[in-house]
């Protein structure tokens, strides 16, 4: 059994999910395909998987749709793969594993974590999408939110499995072990919460700041404040700034920059006391919950984030909020705070909820689609 798998490039989480593959599947042969060569915003996913070719080698802006769809198709024709596993439904590299399976009789099927709400929708468009899907094989969908959605596009329940967004959950715990065992903090000063995103307007930074400002006014006269730390950097980085000066906080709040480095980023989890995501719009998933999660961290995470409804039980692991509402989120924050000794048990129900979502489980599912699409198609 030969697979394709088709992404822009190859960052940590893609090779996880591959060698899952390559683990599970222990017949199949996995050629890894790469839309272009380079991405300039992220140029950590620069890895490269054992089989790998660069379909069109250029940077992802100069990429062109006719260009990329021929080069697929030529890759394609030449590997002869039994699945193709593509994402993105409107990348030519996507239609070009459609028009390859219908003419070769195999299978594609389509990783998707969209929702209905992240960007507006038009009835002429959903239409034709609906149609378009149909001539998909399956669909490897992220959780609650991406399933409903196909299901409003008319997908069948025995055409989908979920577990697309997966990171490598047990090297992450292994990382975040080590780090804790040689106790070389990055940031020691004191106890914090941690935020990784980057500074766009989507991830609600500065209703963040705000919150965090609320609970630091709360909080100071009876007790030390914990930390806020933000991982991450991006075009609204000023006004970041502006907001952390203007609410007083300079001294409570670290802006590290953007972490490329893994060891770094794992061993800002280690020692943290629980993860917080403001997004307030248009966040397919969030796959920094699953890093904190694996990590052994409570998160508080906006009902914006499609990971929410999947990934946080209320009062379990953490807490679901509006990322629109300044006042949830600073009770959020308190609530931590002032619950301390309950946090290792969250954090604890955190790892285990993050389990059922691991790259192994994800090559599970899509070997047991692959094995009933095909007794269907009998």
């Amino acid at each position: 059994m030969k697979i394709v798998t088709i992404w822009n490039t190859y960052g940590p989480y893609h090779l996880a999910r591959v060698k899952a593959l390559e683990h599970s599947i222990t017949d199949a042969d996995i050629v890894c395909f790469s839309h272009c060569k380079t991405q300039d915003d992220y140029n950590f996913f620069d890895l490269e998987p054992k089989k790998h070719r660069v379909l069109v080698p250029k940077n992802a802006a100069q990429l062109r749709f006719f260009e990329s769809l021929i080069a697929t198709l030529r890759a394609l024709w030449q590997e002869c793969p039994d699945l193709v596993l593509t994402c993105s439904y409107d990348r030519p590299e996507t239609l070009a594993a459609v028009i390859w399976a219908k003419m070769s009789g195999n299978k594609v099927f389509l990783m998707l974590d969209n929702q209905y709400d992240d960007s507006p929708r038009y009835v002429i468009k959903e239409f034709t999408k609906r149609i378009y899907l149909a001539v998909f094989n399956g669909f490897i969908y992220g959780g609650d939110t991406h399933k409903d959605y196909l299901r409003r596009l008319g997908v069948p329940k025995k055409h989908e499995v979920y577990g697309y967004n997966c990171v490598d959950n047990d090297g992450i715990w292994l990382a975040t072990l080590e780090s804790k065992n040689l106790g070389h903090r990055l940031f020691a000063d004191n106890d914090y919460f941690m935020c990784v995103a980057r500074m766009i307007p989507k991830k609600n930074l500065v209703r963040m700041i705000l919150a965090y400002s609320a609970y630091v006014d709360k909080i100071k006269h009876a007790q030390k404040p914990w930390s806020l730390v933000i991982c991450g950097d991006g075009s609204e980085r000023l006004r970041v700034e502006e907001t952390i000066r203007d609410c007083g906080v300079v001294d409570q709040v670290l802006l590290v920059g953007r972490v490329d480095n893994f060891e770094q980023i794992i061993n800002y989890y280690a020692f943290a006391r629980a993860l917080v995501i403001a997004s307030h719009e248009n966040e397919q998933w969030g796959l920094v919950v699953n890093e904190a999660m694996a990590s052994g961290l409570p998160v508080l995470v906006s009902k914006q984030c499609g990971c929410a409804s999947s990934l946080v039980k209320d009062g379990e692991n953490g807490f679901t909020f509006d990322g629109k509402s300044v006042e949830q989120l600073t009770a959020h924050l308190l609530w931590m705070h002032n619950n301390e000794e309950k946090l290792q048990a969250m954090g604890e129900c955190s790892r285990k909820i993050i389990q059922d979502f691991s790259p192994k489980k994800l090559a599970l599912n899509i070997l047991g689609l692959y094995e009933r699409v095909n007794k269907i198609a009998q």
